[in-house]
C-alpha cells in the first residue's frame, strides 16, 4: 500500500487536535476525485472536535460552537447566549439525519433537537463522571461519551458508566454496530454492539503502540489507526487477524494528525495535506513490524446507572400554639 497526497490542504479542523504483508502506499487524492473537494473552514479557533451531517459541519471550539454550511461560507457561532452551559466545548456529535446535536462541556452534556434549543441530557445532577470529555458518538444503542476517566452511555432515559479503566482519545463506528475506542494507554478497544463486553487490542495483542489517536473501520473487520510512540507517529493496520505497523521515510511523521474515512477506505491527515492509503501509486510505506494472529482479550462490562438524587422532603407544617382560657 502507499500514501498518496491530495492536492488541496485538509484544514477542516482535523489539523487541530488533537501474514501476507502487501506493500502499503499513500497517494494524493485530487480535489475533484471521488472523495469530493477538501474545504478550508477555520484557522482562528482552537478546535477540540468536529462532526458533520445533513449539509452542516459542527466545530467544537474554546469559544463556542461553529456551524458551517458543508459547502463552505460564513459560520454561525453558538455560545452561552444560545443556551450552551459553557463556551468551552470539548466534544460534539450529530445524529445521521441531523435531527439531534450533542455537545459535551465540563458542565455536562447537552442536546439540541428540532427547535434548536439546548437542554441537559438527563437529570442535571445525574450526569456521568468521565473526567474531561474527549469524544462523543451517536450509535443505534444510544450516545457514547468518552473522557479521560472512562466511558459512559446515554440510553435515552439515563446515563450509565460503562468503565473507568481507560483514557479515551477518540470514538468511531466499527463493523456490525461495534464502537471503536482509541485510548491513550491501552491501545484500541472494540465494544460489542450491545455494550456488554469489549475486546482489548493492547501490547500483548501486537498493536504497534499503546497510544492511539484515531481509528477507521474498513469492511472485513480491517482497521487503520494512527499510533503514537516515543519516536513519533506510525500507522497501525489490522487485517482482521493480526496487527502491522507502517512508517515512511519521506513524510514527516511528527506532522501526522489523524486517520479519517475516505473514498479509498482511509486517509491520513497531516499538516502538509491529506493522503489516501491505497494499493498503488504514491509513496511506499515501510513496515515496522507484524504481530502474531489473534491476541485480543475479552473484558466483560458491568455498567453503573447514574440515578438522580431523591427529591427533598416536604417542608414541615408550621407549628401551632393553643391559647389557654382567660
Amino acid at each position: 500500500m502507499k500514501l498518496s497526497n491530495r492536492s488541496v490542504l485538509a484544514a477542516l479542523a482535523l489539523a487541530a487536535l488533537p501474514l501476507s504483508c502487501s506493500s502499503a502506499r499513500v497517494r494524493p487524492n485530487s480535489a475533484g476525485g471521488a472523495s469530493g473537494p477538501v474545504r478550508v473552514f477555520t484557522d482562528s479557533d482552537f478546535i477540540n472536535d468536529v462532526a458533520s451531517a445533513e449539509g452542516f459541519v459542527y466545530v467544537a471550539t474554546e469559544r463556542g460552537l461553529l456551524k458551517y454550511p458543508a459547502t463552505g461560507g460564513t459560520p454561525t457561532r453558538l455560545t452561552t447566549r444560545d443556551g450552551l452551559p459553557s463556551d468551552r466545548l470539548l466534544a460534539v456529535a450529530v445524529s445521521d439525519d441531523g435531527s439531534a446535536l450533542w455537545v459535551a462541556t465540563a458542565q455536562g452534556v447537552v442536546r439540541a433537537g428540532a427547535t434548536g434549543a439546548f437542554a441537559p441530557v438527563g437529570h442535571p445532577q445525574a450526569q456521568p463522571d468521565v473526567g474531561r470529555p474527549t469524544a462523543l458518538l451517536t450509535t443505534a444503542n444510544g450516545v457514547i461519551l468518552g473522557g479521560e476517566r472512562g466511558l459512559a452511555r446515554w440510553d435515552g432515559t439515563a446515563w450509565s458508566k460503562l468503565t473507568d479503566r481507560y483514557q479515551v482519545t477518540d470514538l468511531s463506528r466499527g463493523a456490525d454496530d461495534r464502537v471503536l475506542v482509541a485510548t491513550a494507554q491501552t491501545g484500541l478497544l472494540a465494544l460489542a454492539a450491545d455494550l456488554t463486553a469489549l475486546d482489548e487490542h493492547n501490547a500483548p495483542s501486537g498493536i504497534p503502540e499503546q497510544m492511539i489517536r484515531s481509528v477507521v473501520s474498513l469492511p472485513g473487520g480491517k482497521l487503520w489507526a494512527l499510533a503514537q510512540g516515543p519516536t513519533g507517529m506510525q500507522l497501525a493496520h489490522f487485517d482482521g487477524t493480526r496487527w502491522f505497523g507502517y512508517t515512511t521515510a519521506e513524510t514527516a511523521r511528527a506532522t501526522w494528525l489523524a486517520v479519517v474515512p475516505s473514498a479509498a477506505g482511509a486517509a491520513l491527515v497531516t499538516q502538509a495535506g491529506l493522503f489516501d492509503i491505497v494499493l498503488d501509486r504514491g509513496e511506499d510505506l515501510l513496515p515496522t513490524g507484524a504481530a502474531s494472529p489473534g491476541g485480543s482479550s475479552r473484558i466483560e462490562l458491568h455498567p453503573t446507572v447514574y440515578e438522580p438524587p431523591p427529591p427533598p422532603p416536604p417542608p414541615a407544617p408550621p407549628a401551632t400554639t393553643r391559647r389557654g382560657r382567660r
